[in-house]
């Protein structure tokens, strides 16, 4: 009895936004599933997230990696309906908008170029000064901005939760608190398993590995030759409050973002450290973090200081998710990389990884692991 208790047909390694979106899609599926994190659910880089889902802002110059983007934005309203159906939690999904805002013609130019091939794939518009005034009354100094009115936000910690709990209610296992100490695997080297500071657990699929910047370390104690090549990026990030929120949109200026949340708290990030694990909050990063207000106008710096954190978020070399089988080894897959887009990658995630374990459909070859080790 404890074998079967112990043996399920995916163990998923990592219990953020991308790993609970894994094991919630896998067990919606008819799978058996374990969920194993050494701490509590959405705890690392998901417990940091702004919660941003705006493909238009985070694909840069790279049509691939929007496509990516814009493929998971498609899939959210629907999805984020049937998670807070089957969890009864609300996840706070609104449609803000996203203001990319050009502070400077250097800006300027770089938004226009984006918008030239954006356009020809997503609603968004390039707002003039006096335009932007309409919009954005505080963000009137910029000298134009790329609008895309249909792009959202959502409650990154609190989909976390419903993840679990409706992960949960359809038959999914939970381990927290466990810390994986090794793979187990057979004599030619397939993995079946893990070994943990809690006992053994057999996957009779896969093991799924989205630890985030955890997931170098695990992978380590099975492939000393080939690293997974992710490392942590801290990200400072700070909450305002005010009786009148004066930010009503998502905007963007000069690498720093605002979003205006539903509980009155305007949330400003965010720094980009490389601090290796270090996760707490540094004078310096107060200090960027205070310098950018004046980014959104004259009543930003007025706000009230309520808090501020730090989350890791995993950033791969060329900055674009690791999403795939490991090159070798059967019965392991890894989800990791997604670095700022956690949250707004984590539904096509989850839909690349059931295809995968439904039909052995592989991602695009642009995101799979052996792409750093081609020749």
């Amino acid at each position: 009895m404890e074998e079967m208790q112990n043996s399920q047909d995916f163990i998923v390694v990592g219990a953020g936004i991308i790993g609970a979106m894994i094991a919630y899609r896998l067990v919606t599926h008819g799978y058996s599933v374990m969920l194993v994190d050494q701490g509590p659910p959405g705890g690392q880089a998901s417990r940091a997230a702004a919660g941003i889902l705006s493909p238009t802002a985070e694909a840069g110059s790279s049509v691939p990696f929007f496509d990516l983007l814009q493929a998971s934005f498609l899939r959210y309203p629907a999805l984020i309906e049937e998670i807070e159906e089957a969890s009864q939690m609300h996840v706070d999904l609104h449609q803000t908008g996203v203001i990319q805002a050009a502070l400077d013609d250097v800006e300027a130019n770089r938004l226009h170029e984006l918008y030239r091939w954006q356009k020809t794939k997503v609603a968004v518009e390039w707002v003039t000064s006096a335009q932007l005034k309409d919009l954005e009354p505080d963000m009137q100094h910029a000298v134009g901005a790329l609008y895309a009115p249909h792009e959202m936000q959502v409650h990154g910690p609190k989909l976390v939760q419903a993840l679990v709990r409706a992960g949960n209610h359809a038959g999914m296992v939970s381990r927290f608190g466990v810390m994986v100490q090794r793979f187990l695997t057979s004599k030619s080297g397939d993995v079946l398993g893990i070994e943990t500071t809690k006992g053994q657990y057999r996957a009779q699929k896969a093991v799924i590995v989205a630890a985030g910047s955890w997931a170098q370390s695990i992978l380590a104690t099975l492939d000393e030759v080939r690293a997974l090549p992710v490392k942590p990026i801290r990200g400072q990030i700070l909450a305002l409050t005010s009786d009148e929120v004066p930010i009503r949109h998502i905007v963007f200026a000069h690498h720093r973002y605002v979003v205006p949340k539903p509980d009155g708290r305007l949330i400003l990030g965010a720094t980009e450290d490389d601090a290796g694990f270090d996760d707490r909050v540094t004078a310096d990063g107060v200090a960027q973090l205070a310098q950018s207000f004046h980014y959104f106008g004259p009543r930003v710096p007025q706000m009230h200081w309520q808090a501020i954190w730090a989350g890791l978020r995993p950033m791969a070399p060329d900055g674009l998710p690791i999403l795939g089988p490991w090159p070798g080894r059967q019965g392991l897959y890894v989800a990791a990389g997604h670095y700022r887009n956690g949250v707004l990658l984590s539904a096509i995630t989850g839909d690349l990884v059931l295809n995968w374990a439904q039909n052995g459909t592989l991602p695009p070859s642009g995101f799979l692991p052996e792409r750093f080790w081609r020749s």
